[in-house]
């Protein structure tokens, strides 16, 4: 029997309507067994970031004369081998101070010696000697700081010490009058003021190396005990 061209047309509609159509989705089959370990990757590049450190040093100070209210000390050695060619071309440096700040301490309602630490300079606080008490006027302070221009192998640190004392005049502090006090009379000389500063104040040096000369360093340089616990430097 021959069979019409319509004839095969339809069948061959239908048998397409018929396989297209799905029917419901089958389960889930079991999860096969976990695949053989990779390979480890190779190691990473160490980071570019590198500190080296002094300890905390001594300054050891020489006469820079005596001025109207204070007097004037340089650091006898100008030499840090730190500061090497390469720290100067390719680092950042640092320098940190130890030493007390003056603190009010409400509970006592007297001031207090607290050791702080500052960036490039410090506020260095002492007793006045023969004072008793602990009032504001009882303590002097001295004022080291880093030179701006360092070197290679070269580091100038300077200081001065306050030689005058402000009046209060009905409970009130008049800066704009002030006194040399008795005990940082004219003439004391360089060994009075090294022997009250010789011992109070300690410096480190930090040099920062990294990508685009350290400038990128993640932490906040002015803040010593970030850098002290990002660094992981040893006091």
């Amino acid at each position: 029997m021959q069979i019409s061209t319509k004839t095969v047309l339809a069948l061959l509609i239908a048998s397409t309507l018929l396989f297209s159509c799905k029917g419901p989705a089958g389960k889930d089959g079991a999860i096969g067994p976990a695949g053989a370990a990779g390979i480890n990757g190779t190691n990473g590049k160490d980071g570019n970031a590198n500190v080296v450190y002094s300890a905390w040093l001594t300054p050891v100070w020489i006469s820079n004369g005596e001025g109207t209210t204070e007097y004037y000390l340089n650091q006898k050695s100008t030499a840090n081998a730190l500061l090497t060619k390469e720290a100067i071309d390719k680092g950042l440096v640092y320098v940190y101070w130890k030493g007390n700040a003056l603190v009010y301490n409400e509970d006592k309602r007297e001031y207090e010696l607290i050791e702080r630490i500052s960036i490039n300079s410090h506020s260095i606080y002492f007793k006045i000697p023969g004072r008793t008490t602990n009032d504001y006027y009882d303590f002097q302070y001295f004022r080291p700081y880093a030179e701006e221009m360092i070197g290679v192998n070269y580091l100038k640190l300077t200081g001065y010490v306050g030689r005058k004392g402000y009046p209060r005049e009905n409970g009130i502090i008049n800066y704009n009058n002030y006194t040399i006090l008795p005990e940082f009379a004219n003439g004391k000389g360089f060994g009075f003021y090294n022997e009250l500063v010789k011992d109070i104040v300690k410096y480190r040096v930090v040099v920062v190396y990294g990508s685009i000369q350290g400038r990128n360093t993640p932490v906040d340089m002015t803040n010593y005990e970030a850098v002290k616990n990002y660094y992981h430097l040893k006091d």
